[in-house]
C-alpha cells in the first residue's frame, strides 16, 4: 500500500506540474471545454476519487484554523457559481478546485516538510530530463509553438517539455534550481543545476530566466548574510546597495527586455492588467465568479476585451484575476494566505537557520513574484495551488503569534 501511495503522489504531481495534459492532450485534439479531451477528463476524475479513498482511510482529526481558511475559500469559489455569467463552467472547475484542496489535506497529513520538498525535486527533475531529452527529440507534445514565432536564448526552437507551457517550465525550473542548489551535494548537485540552468534557456521565457536570477540572487544573500554574522552597519550597507541595485533594474526593464528579445509592455499584459481593474471596480465584493470571465462562450465577459492577435485566456495576473473572479472575499483570503505563509518561513528561517524554511520561502516567493506576471497560484489542477495550500497547512507558528 505504501508503495501505491508513493506512485500514486508522484503521478498527481507530475500531472500538476502539466505532465498529463501534455501526453492526454495532443495539440491538434478536437478540445472539449479548456483543452479538455474525454481521455484528460477520466484521468483526473480516477486522481479525484483515489485522493477521496485515501484521506478517507486516514484516522480523523479535528480540523485546524489553517484547515478552516483553506475549506472556506474552496466553498466559496463554489457559492460563486451563483452569480457567474457562466455557471456551468465557474461550478465545473470550482470543484476541481475543491478536489485538490483535498488532496492538499491528505498530502499534509501524510507527509513532512522533508520528504515533500525531496519529493517535488524528484518529480521536477524527472520531468525536466524527460522533457529535454523529448523536446531535442522533436517530440510535438513538449515544444511551444508561439504566435510571435521567436525562439530561445539558445536560437532553437522553444521547449517546454512536459510542464503546462514555456513560462510554466521556465518558473518551474527556477523552482528546481532553488531546490537542487540547496539538498542536493557534489556531483550530483552539478548535474541537475545543469538540466534545471538548460531548462530554463530552452523554454525562451523571459519570466522564467528573470526569476531563476532573483530566485539564486535571493537565496544566496539571505543565507550568507544570516548565517556570517556581520555587524549591524555592514548589514545596512548591504542592504543599501540591494535596494539601489533593485532601482536600477526597474529603471533599466526597457532595456533589459530588449536584450532578450521582449517588448518593454510585457507582451500585452499592460493593457490586460487595466481591463482586470475594470472587471474588479464593476463588481469589487463578491466578484464574477471563479473562471467566469473567460471562455469562447457567446456570453463570457471577457468578449468585451480585445487584444487583437491574442485571444487573451486570463488576466496574466494571479492577483488581479483572483479579485476580478472572487472579489475582496475570496481574493482577500488569497493574499492573506500567500502573506501569512512567506512571513512565517522566514521568521523560522531567521530563528533555527533551517535550511528547510529558506528554501520554501524563497519558491514561494517565487510564485509570487511570478503571480505578477502570470496566472499562478489559484489554478484548479495547477502545482502553484498545491505548493502554496500545502505550506500555508504546515506554516509554523511564530512567537508573535502564539
Amino acid at each position: 500500500m505504501a508503495r501505491f501511495n508513493l506512485f500514486f503522489v508522484f503521478i498527481y504531481l507530475a500531472s500538476l506540474f502539466g505532465a498529463a495534459a501534455n501526453i492526454l492532450v495532443p495539440a491538434d485534439a478536437n478540445a472539449m471545454g479548456y483543452g479538455s479531451t474525454k481521455s484528460f477528463m477520466y484521468f483526473w476524475s480516477a486522481l479525484y476519487m483515489c485522493t477521496f479513498i485515501l484521506l478517507f482511510r486516514l484516522k480523523p482529526i479535528k480540523f485546524t484554523n489553517k484547515e478552516l481558511i483553506v475549506i472556506f475559500l474552496a466553498f466559496y469559489t463554489v457559492l460563486s457559481t451563483l452569480w457567474s455569467e457562466l455557471p456551468k463552467q465557474t461550478f465545473s472547475y470550482s470543484v476541481a478546485l475543491t478536489a485538490n484542496f483535498i488532496f492538499i489535506f491528505y498530502m499534509s497529513r501524510t507527509f513532512n516538510l522533508s520528504e515533500m520538498l525531496k519529493l517535488l525535486m524528484y518529480v521536477m527533475n524527472f520531468l525536466m530530463l524527460t522533457g529535454l531529452i523529448a523536446g531535442f527529440s522533436g517530440y510535438e507534445g513538449t515544444i511551444f509553438y508561439d504566435p510571435l514565432q521567436r525562439s530561445n536564448f539558445l536560437g532553437t526552437a522553444l521547449i517546454k517539455g512536459f510542464f503546462s507551457h514555456k513560462i510554466y517550465a521556465g518558473i518551474y525550473a527556477s523552482l528546481a534550481l532553488i531546490l537542487n542548489l540547496a539538498l542536493l551535494k557534489g556531483r550530483l548537485k552539478f548535474f541537475w543545476v545543469a538540466i534545471s540552468l538548460l531548462s530554463i534557456l530552452v523554454s525562451g521565457s523571459a519570466t522564467g530566466l528573470l526569476i531563476g536570477v532573483s530566485l539564486c540572487t535571493l537565496f544566496f544573500y539571505i543565507k550568507y548574510l544570516t548565517l556570517l554574522n556581520f555587524s549591524k552597519s555592514t548589514v545596512r550597507l548591504i542592504n543599501i546597495l540591494v535596494f539601489f541595485t533593485i532601482i536600477f533594474i526597474a529603471n533599466a526593464l526597457p532595456i533589459i527586455f530588449n536584450l532578450v528579445g521582449r517588448e518593454s509592455n510585457l507582451t500585452g499584459r499592460t493593457e490586460l492588467w487595466g481591463w482586470a481593474i475594470q472587471f474588479i471596480l464593476e463588481k469589487p465584493f463578491f466578484g464574477w465568479g471563479y473562471l467566469g470571465i473567460f471562455s469562447d462562450a457567446f456570453n463570457a465577459p471577457s468578449h468585451v476585451i480585445d487584444m487583437g492577435y491574442y485571444n487573451a485566456p486570463h488576466f496574466h495576473n494571479v492577483y488581479l484575476q483572483a479579485l476580478a473572479e472572487l472579489g475582496l472575499i475570496g481574493g482577500g483570503i488569497f493574499i492573506y494566505i500567500y502573506v501569512v505563509t512567506l512571513y512565517r518561513y522566514f521568521i523560522q528561517w531567521l530563528a533555527d537557520s533551517d535550511i528547510r524554511y529558506l528554501v520554501i520561502f524563497v519558491c514561494l516567493f517565487g510564485t509570487l513574484i511570478s503571480g505578477f506576471v502570470v496566472n499562478v497560484g489559484l489554478k484548479y489542477n495547477d502545482i502553484t495551488l498545491f505548493l502554496l495550500g500545502y505550506f500555508f497547512l504546515l506554516s509554523p507558528k511564530v512567537k508573535s503569534e502564539k
